[in-house]
Order: structure tokens, then C-alpha cells, then sequence
């Protein structure tokens, strides 16, 4: 090779400007073929990952979204309106929270925010591919005013330049350099320098917007607990009814088939009302036996004892209502059910009562309150029925302290009938009082010692309601009970709505009969006793403050509107409920704002859009085969490139020399250019072309080090391919590429970005010596390799970006460039991880190199200890391993280009 590199020469010149189109008989079909795929490339590396992501994200939110359902009218919560937020809380609502309106998303909101964020991360990243879409645009701009011979209107070299650094799109920076320099030379940047740089202008602030839009949207993005309602089948039934059904099992009619009375002429002179929810049976008036209808479960309700049914109280307009519930009822479930009620209310009356009672103190236990309500409360069941004569005197012991009587009226001055009993066979039995079905049904209550004299609260002996005689402490209330058929809404847990309907009079004294005859058998009367001494006594002892008798007498209607409504319980069966609705409360879901999300959709779209219109724009105006050449050349390698491939278009561009100086390339570093191309043209030796690039890299040491990496890489990539299994200069390749890493760390070559990392070169460098030595070490000891050693590193060097080989290894010996193996000592397979073996690795780092070529030799001649056999399968390479026969694994760490 001449010492001496000629300069450019016999550039043709052109004095048509149509000389600069292609040959069209030659290559239209790959300038076609190229323009187009540059196109194509160039919308689908933006526009793909975009919409892939986008769509990615829309099917998790629409395939996991939550519509709830608002549910039915009759089941919904009441909710508070929020006040009126200022404008800095909505300001500061729409930043955190993105607005009112959201997509409830059952998915988690840290993988729907990471999905949108991938935009981001790729973005940076899009921009030379969409400005690539744009220099066909600036191309042909080019191409028409060469062809009308304008060169007047085309940029200078300097502004070449900067259209050159605009088309790249490498960020902000470009856009900088333009206006620095239209702000320092004060003179009018010539098209289509413009456009480019109002465009890369456009998508860099699109670039800058989507990121923007995705913090917002990932700021406000979050997880929530919400409520989901869902309509479900009618199935429970936690209403109730009266028993009119027939048994599955049996066919028996229900207790309360014929409604709430009950025929039982049998036992009556007339047909009479009698409550379905007392039996009544006998065979004779000596054997009468009267019971509740599933006395059991009632009483169990009553005393708070665990059944099917329970009693809630709910109060409306300040009534106290008692109805029947289900206690399987939860929070899980909202529905609306039918259910009988009860309230009770009462006011004290002792002092009507007492009013003609003797001033001496002595008393006889006779009290009038009203026409129908009078008697005597010291025999054992008080007369109220117009005269002191007892009806039946059951010799029932000791004296009843506490009683009730029905009257037809509020005043209980309407005095209820007789009915004269009687049996089959038998006479007439007694008269006992007529059950008159009201609603309300009025009654009075009378009680004596509740409290006992002991336990009186001071508070009710200054009450007039309250008195204190000769028989004990004593009073007297006015009560009036109310039967209603209630509607109520349960939802979320609790009681939402109440909808009393006033029952029949039939249904009150369904419930109400059993106190009229409760002194008919003497086997029932004591649970009807019990029941009101335990009202009367928790009355009593309820009272706290100055209500006094008020007070007592409103607990005494609420334990008896509770203890009636138990006692009735065997009357009724389940009843469907009218509308149910399930609640799933406490479900965590992702609340995708919708401001954001649509601003982040609306903004990716328009960027999409924008490169789609570059790209028809491209394809339809710029006649992409004829200005593809032309865009190829508007770069620093498209310019150095089209000198050597394409002479004849540098017309268009000035002519090659001209502006390849105008692009900041020396004549000089053009004849380096030329020279590395004529090189390659011969197709050198891999000695030939590592001897030619040593050469260049020290004799043109005053060349920029991006011009001689440049002219390495044509000669390197165009050299012969190397064959390491047959090569004939292994030892020779070996030394080369030792002295090729030496001379890039040489100060006097001026390979700057060598040297800023050359205590790591020297490092590797000192790392393959030792290998070397090594390996020069197993062949004397007979055991001849018969690859070249220096194969990897010559593949390195053709296509540095091509030798992958990462931590991955499986641990057979990664090479000098792994920062996880870096050792020489580490070329043998990885054994079991022992303590002594770590020791023993720890002494062997201060090992020279002789005793390193001893294990080698060792191991080589030993390969069954290790699992073998093995064979050295690459040697300065990034993987030097020893891997056994048969593995097909490859490392995959890539390494950086010596010429980098």
C-alpha cells in the first residue's frame, strides 16, 4: 500500500440538472423497494408500540370495568350532599383525583398506570424514525430546486448542517442549535430548514406532552373501595305472613287458613271471633286446654332465645313499632319485605282510677276508672265486667298483683259482651268476655307493688299518677294497642324505610285476644301472668327521671307491643321478600379518572395521526424512489457514504467534496475515507485489515477519532471471513489483536474515547496476555488446540453489535469482559459452592500465572473430574469457556465496540 493516500479526484461534473436522477433502467425496483420501506418503517416504529400499549390499556380497563348499579329507588342510601368545594379544592381535586367522573376498573391500579407509562419510556426513543419520514419532505425540496438549477434558495453548508442535526431528532438540542444560531447570524434560515425544525418542534412537544399526561394520569389513577349492587331472583324469604299455606310434607292446611279467625263453634253458643293463634281443645269443660300456636318458638322470642324469627322495632312520626324480622338478614343483602306490626301507647289514669277512694286510709282494693274498666284488684282476676261480682273464681293463690281488660272504646267505657262456653254432650259452662276485634284495640292495665315499697323511686311518690295504699304501691294506665300490615326497606345492615298500613280489626285482636281469656284454662293463664308481671316490672324499675309515671308508662307499652308481638309468633309463616338486590361491599377496584385518560388517548392519537399524515404525505408527494437517494445523504454517514457509493448525486448537495466540507468534514478525512473504501474493495485478509486499521489509527493521528473509527469499520466489515476451526495463523491473529487494543490506549494515537477508559483496556489487556499464556502453556504440555484463539475477538471487531454475551452463562468459564467472572482463574467450570473451595479460590487470585498453567494443564488432562470430556470452545472471546460435549448454550453479554 503507497505511503501516501491520493486525494478525490475526477469528481464528474453535471451541467444538467436531471443528471442527478437515478438511472431508472438500473434501479428503480430498489429505490423503490428501499423508499418504501423506509416509510413504512418509519410509521410503524412510532405508531405500533403506541397503539399497542393503548389498546393494551383500553381492554384491561373495558374488559375489567365496573358498571354498578345504582339499584332500586326503595333500597337507596341516603346521601349527603357535598358542599360547594372552592377553586383551589377543585383545582386541586382535578390534579390528584382527575375530576368527578371515573371508570371504576376491578383490576389493580398499579399495573393499569405501568401499562400507560410504557408510552413514556419508549417515546424518547421515536422521534428519528418520524423525522426520518420528514427528510423526504426536505429531500425532494431539494431535488426540485436542483433540478430548476436554484442554488441560490438551497442551504449553505452551515445551515446543511443544522438541517442535518434538525433530521436526526435527537431532542431539544437541535432545536436549540437553530435558534442559536438564527439569534447570533441574524439571518433567515433557508427552507425547508423551517418546516423541519417547526416540525421536530411539534413532536418533541407531543414528546414531552405524553409523559406529562401520563404522570398525570398515574397521579390520579387509584385504588378505592366501592359498593357493587346486583339484581338477583327474588329466593329469600325473610317477610312475614299468616299461615294460610298447606304443609308440603303433610297437605295440612296452615294454622290461619281461613284468616285470622278461627271457628270454633264448638265451644261457642254463637260464632264468635277467636284467634287462630290460640288452640283451644277439649273433650269436656273439665279438660279445656288452651295453648299458644308454637308456644315453644314463642316463648324462645320472647325471652330473646335464638329462633327462626326475631323482633325489630323501628319508630316513625314517634310511634314505636315492634314487627317481625328475619335474623338471617346482613349487609350482603338489600330487600323490601311484608311483615305484621304492632305499637302500643299509654297514659297513666291512677288518679281517675282512685278518685272516690276512702281519705281514712282504709281501701278495699276497689278502683273505678271508667264505666267499662272498674272492679276490685284484690280478687284473683279483677272484675271489669260492670258489677264486683267475680264471673269464675278459679281459687287460684295468691292474689294477682297485676291485670288487663279490654273495652270497646279509647274511654273504655264500652263494656265487651259475654260468651257462654259450652261442649259437646256437655251444658252450658261460664260466660267469659266477648273478644272485640279493633284496631286499635283499648284496654286498660293495672298493677300493684311494681315497684315493691322498698325499691320506689322517690320521684313517683310526688307523682299524682303514682299511689300508695293500704294494699302497696299501685297504678293504673290507659292503653290502646294498633295492628299494622308494614312494608320496610332494608339495606347495607340496617332499616332504610317504614311504611305502616293499618291492618284489620281482625288482625289486632289476632294478637291482642289471648290477654281477653287468658283466665279461661288455669294451664295458660300463668304464662299470660308471668308475662305481664315482667312488663309491670320492668316498667317499674326503668324509671330515671322526672317523667316519672310518662316514663313508666311508655317502657310498659314497648316491653308490651314486644312480648305480644313473640307471643303471636306461631300465627305466621315465611313470606318472600317483594325486591332483593346483593351488596358487595369493601370491593377494591382501580377509579381511572376519565379527564386524564381520554386527554391521554386524545394526545397519542394525535401524535399516531400526525405521523400517519407524514407518511401518506411522504409516499404521495415526495416521489418516494426518486428522493430516497437524496434523503439518504442528508446525515454525517449519509453524506461520507454517498461520496463512495453515488458520486453523480453530489451535485445536488454542491458537489461531494464541497459538501462534505460544508457538513465539517476535512479533505483530509475524506482522502482517509477514500482510502478505507478502496481497501474494502479488495476484500482484505483478517491480518491484512487489522495491519491496515493500525496503520490509519497511527499515522492519521491528527484525524478526529470518529472519521478513523468510521474508516476502520469499512475496512473491518468488508475483510474475508476468518475460519477458527481451519485458520493458519492462529499465534499471528493473536498478536494483532493484542497490538489492536494497545494502540487504541496508545496517548500518541489520540483515540479519545479510548483513553478515557484505559486502565479497564489495560486490564483486559493484561487479561489476555495471561490467557494467552495459558493457553500456549496447555500446548506444550501436548494437548494442541486446534481453533485460532483469537476468533471471538476478530468477530468482535467485524460486528461488535453482533457478539452477544451476558451474565446469563451457566458459569463454564465467562471470559475477561464479565463483571461478574473477571478472573482468569474462573476459565474452569463452576463447582459446588463449598467454603474450603472458596478459600482456596481466594489464595489462587495471588497465584502467578505458572501455577495457572498448571491447573490447566491439569484439568485438561483430567477432564472426568469435572465432568468431561470438555473442549475449549471460544478463546479471547467474550465467553472463554471450556463447555462439555454436546452444550449448545451461548452466552449472550454484549460487548462494546472497540471502536465506540
Amino acid at each position: 500500500m503507497a505511503e501516501k493516500i491520493a486525494p478525490i479526484t475526477d469528481i464528474q461534473q453535471v451541467d444538467s440538472p436531471t443528471a442527478i436522477e437515478p438511472d431508472r433502467n438500473q434501479r428503480p425496483d430498489k429505490d423503490v423497494r428501499s423508499a418504501v420501506w423506509a416509510i413504512v418503517t418509519g410509521v410503524a416504529l412510532p405508531c405500533l408500540p403506541i397503539l399497542v400499549i393503548l389498546a393494551v390499556l383500553l381492554a384491561f380497563i373495558f374488559e375489567h370495568q365496573v358498571k354498578p348499579w345504582e339499584g332500586y329507588a326503595e333500597l337507596a342510601l341516603n346521601t349527603t350532599v357535598a358542599a360547594k368545594q372552592d377553586w383551589l379544592a377543585i383545582i386541586r381535586d382535578v390534579r390528584h383525583n382527575g375530576g368527578s367522573n371515573a371508570y371504576l376498573v376491578r383490576y389493580n391500579a398499579t399495573t393499569l398506570t405501568t401499562i400507560a407509562s410504557w408510552t413514556s419510556r419508549i417515546i424518547p426513543y421515536l422521534t428519528s424514525s418520524i423525522m426520518a419520514l420528514v427528510a423526504f419532505f426536505a429531500a425532494r425540496y431539494i431535488v426540485q430546486q436542483s433540478k430548476r438549477g436554484e442554488d441560490a434558495v438551497l442551504p449553505d453548508p452551515e445551515q446543511l448542517t443544522i438541517l442535518i442535526s434538525l433530521l436526526g431528532g435527537n431532542g431539544i438540542s437541535p432545536l436549540k442549535d437553530t435558534l442559536i444560531y438564527r439569534w447570533l447570524k441574524k439571518e433567515r434560515l433557508i427552507s425547508p430548514v423551517p418546516a423541519v425544525a417547526w416540525i421536530l418542534a411539534f413532536i418533541t412537544f407531543l414528546g414531552l406532552l405524553i409523559p406529562l399526561v401520563d404522570t398525570w394520569f398515574g397521579i390520579a389513577t387509584h385504588a378505592t373501595a366501592i359498593t357493587i349492587l346486583s339484581n338477583t331472583t327474588n329466593s329469600q324469604k325473610y317477610g312475614r305472613q299468616l299461615d294460610r299455606t298447606a304443609d308440603d310434607t303433610t297437605g295440612a292446611l296452615g294454622l290461619c287458613a281461613d284468616g285470622p279467625n278461627t271457628n270454633l263453634s264448638l265451644f261457642w253458643s254463637t260464632n264468635t271471633f277467636w284467634p287462630c293463634s290460640l288452640k283451644l281443645a277439649a273433650a269436656d269443660l273439665a279438660s279445656v286446654h288452651l295453648t299458644l300456636a308454637s308456644s315453644l318458638n314463642a316463648t324462645k322470642l320472647q325471652y330473646g332465645v335464638q329462633t327462626d324469627n326475631s323482633v325489630s322495632n323501628f319508630t316513625v312520626n314517634s310511634t314505636n313499632w315492634f314487627f317481625f324480622t328475619d335474623p338471617r338478614a346482613n349487609s350482603a343483602l338489600d330487600f323490601t319485605a311484608s311483615s305484621p306490626g304492632i305499637s302500643t301507647q299509654c297514659t297513666p289514669m291512677t288518679a281517675k282510677c282512685l278518685s272516690d277512694r276512702p281519705t281514712d286510709g282504709a281501701y278495699d282494693g276497689g278502683f273505678a276508672c271508667s264505666k267499662g274498666f272498674r272492679g276490685n284488684i284484690q280478687r284473683n282476676w279483677p272484675t271489669v265486667l260492670g258489677n264486683e261480682t267475680a264471673p269464675h273464681d278459679l281459687g287460684v293463690s295468691p292474689l294477682n298483683t297485676t291485670g288487663i281488660a279490654f273495652a270497646g272504646d279509647a274511654a273504655l267505657n264500652e263494656i265487651p259482651g259475654l260468651v257462654k262456653t259450652t261442649v259437646p254432650g256437655g251444658s252450658g259452662g261460664p260466660q267469659w268476655p266477648e273478644i272485640l276485634p279493633r284496631n286499635p284495640m283499648h284496654f286498660g292495665t293495672w298493677a300493684i307493688n311494681y315497684p315493691a315499697y322498698d325499691n320506689t323511686p322517690d320521684i313517683l311518690y310526688s307523682d299524682p299518677e303514682f299511689a300508695f295504699t293500704g294494699a302497696g304501691n299501685m297504678w293504673f294506665l290507659n292503653c290502646s294497642s294498633t295492628v299494622a300490615n308494614i312494608t320496610y326497606a332494608w339495606s347495607n345492615g340496617s332499616l332504610l324505610h317504614f311504611d305502616p298500613v293499618i291492618a284489620s280489626p281482625e288482625m289486632a285482636a289476632l294478637f291482642l285476644g289471648q290477654y281477653s281469656v287468658y283466665g279461661l284454662t288455669p294451664d295458660f293463664k300463668p304464662s299470660v301472668d308471668l308475662t305481664l308481671a315482667t312488663i309491670a316490672n320492668l316498667a317499674a324499675v326503668s324509671v330515671s327521671d322526672s317523667s316519672g309515671m310518662i316514663e313508666l308508662s311508655t317502657v310498659w307499652a314497648t316491653q308490651f307491643s314486644k312480648n305480644t308481638l313473640a307471643r303471636s309468633v306461631g300465627a305466621f309463616a315465611p313470606l318472600t321478600n317483594v325486591i332483593e338486590q346483593h351488596r358487595e361491599a369493601g370491593v377494591i377496584v382501580a377509579r381511572v379518572p376519565l379527564a386524564p385518560l381520554y386527554l391521554l388517548i386524545a394526545v397519542k392519537l394525535i401524535y399516531v395521526i400526525a405521523v400517519i399524515a407524514l407518511a401518506i404525505g411522504a409516499y404521495a408527494f415526495t416521489h418516494p424512489a426518486e428522493t430516497e437517494l437524496v434523503k439518504a445523504q442528508l446525515s454525517a454517514k449519509g453524506l461520507a457514504a454517498a461520496h463512495f457509493d453515488q458520486p453523480g448525486l453530489q451535485d445536488v448537495l454542491h458537489h461531494s467534496q464541497t459538501d462534505l466540507e460544508g457538513a465539517g468534514v476535512s479533505p483530509a478525512e475524506i482522502e482517509v475515507l477514500n482510502c478505507a473504501r478502496e481497501v474494502a474493495e479488495q476484500s482484505p485478509t483478517v491480518s491484512d485489515a487489522i495491519k491496515t486499521c493500525l496503520w490509519i489509527i497511527r499515522t492519521f493521528n491528527t484525524i478526529r477519532h470518529p472519521i478513523r473509527s468510521a474508516a476502520v469499520t469499512i475496512i473491518l466489515e468488508a475483510m474475508q471471513p476468518h475460519h477458527k476451526d481451519t485458520c493458519s495463523c492462529p499465534d499471528e491473529h493473536v498478536q494483532l489483536v493484542v497490538e489492536w487494543r494497545k494502540a487504541l490506549i496508545d496517548p500518541a494515537n489520540n483515540m479519545h474515547r479510548h483513553l478515557a477508559i484505559a486502565e479497564t483496556e489495560r486490564a483486559k489487556i493484561s487479561r489476555i496476555e495471561q490467557i494467552v499464556a495459558a493457553i500456549r502453556a496447555i500446548r506444550g504440555a501436548g494437548r494442541p488446540l486446534s481453533k485460532c484463539s483469537a476468533a471471538g475477538e476478530i468477530e468482535i471487531l467485524r460486528a461488535p453489535e453482533t457478539h452477544i454475551c451476558d451474565e446469563s452463562c451457566d458459569g463454564y468459564g465467562c471470559g475477561y469482559d464479565s463483571s461478574a467472572r473477571s478472573r482468569l482463574w474462573q476459565v474452569w467450570p463452576r463447582l459446588p459452592a463449598d467454603p474450603d473451595e472458596a478459600s482456596e479460590r481466594q489464595e489462587r487470585e495471588a497465584e502467578p500465572v505458572e501455577a495457572i498453567k498448571e491447573d490447566l494443564v491439569a484439568m485438561y488432562s483430567s477432564p472426568s473430574a469435572y465432568g468431561g470430556p470438555y473442549k475449549f470452545e471460544e478463546t479471547l472471546s467474550n465467553c472463554y469457556r471450556m463447555a462439555p460435549e454436546g452444550n449448545s448454550k451461548k452466552c449472550e453479554r454484549r460487548n462494546d465496540s472497540p471502536l465506540a
